[in-house]
């Protein structure tokens, strides 16, 4: 029986990635190909899922590897997987190895207080979003959709109708989401991504049960945000692709 730490890890994972039906007790299995591997690791709970690729080209995976949960340390059955895969391909593939802290909404989160408008994807933001200027990374359709609330709830701080930080839903379950955070480089350390994550968030929670926030390791700014809002720290996820 999976422990809650467990069940969290494999909902993350097929949050941000989507996982495939398998049967119980099967490995689990990626939906994606963009992605070989994902390493869910917290103190208490181990979850892995791999691409069918990889499934072809490792017969097992011993998750019983006796190493105490270390964050920021590559854990050693990724490099195990990771090396498995470099000497079964040929020529050898280049694989990239990334990981991140991710953490969870608690039921309460303080709001922080900026100087510029957060603006909400309801009936009301969705109509002067409509004037707002589109950012240079985000393309004409993708904003399109975002802004009128096609692919989740946003909100944003903006200067002007200038949008300058963002949070919205990049990935989502019915039953969980995942935090997408964008602050312009001329505004950052000024508390607008806390302050729109929190605005996304309290709209969120309403529709789904599980709210998720991951980030690189080196992302020292998206840490700090998860650290300014006492998010509850979850495990770490590692990618190999």
């Amino acid at each position: 029986m999976m422990g809650n730490d467990d069940h969290l890890l494999e909902l993350e994972i097929d949050t941000i990635f989507g996982l495939a039906p398998t049967l119980p007790g099967e490995q689990l299995r990626l939906a994606t190909s963009d992605v070989i591997a994902v390493f869910g690791w917290s103190p208490n709970a181990r979850v892995f899922a791999l691409s069918a690729a990889a499934t072809e080209l490792i017969d097992s995976i011993d998750l019983d590897v006796a190493e105490d949960f270390s964050p920021e340390t590559e854990p050693t059955v990724v490099t195990q997987v990771k090396n498995r895969l470099l000497n079964r391909t040929d020529p050898p593939s280049v694989l990239t190895v990334a990981g991140g802290p991710s953490y969870l909404f608690p039921s309460s989160v303080e709001d922080p207080h900026v100087g510029l408008p957060v603006i909400i994807s309801d009936d009301a933001g969705v109509a002067a979003a409509q004037r707002f200027v589109r950012p240079d990374n985000w393309e004409v359709g993708e904003w399109r959709q975002l802004i009128n609330g096609k692919i989740g709830p946003w909100a944003m701080a903006v200067d002007d109708l200038e949008p300058v930080s963002i949070c919205h839903t990049p990935a989502a379950t019915p039953s969980s989401a995942e935090a997408g955070v964008w602050t312009r480089p001329d505004h950052r350390g000024t508390g607008l991504a806390a302050a729109v994550t929190v605005a996304w968030w309290k709209l969120e929670r309403h529709r789904r049960g599980v709210i998720f926030y991951s980030t690189n390791r080196d992302n020292l700014a998206s840490r700090s945000i998860a650290a300014k809002l006492r998010l509850q720290p979850l495990g770490w996820l590692w990618t190999i692709r």
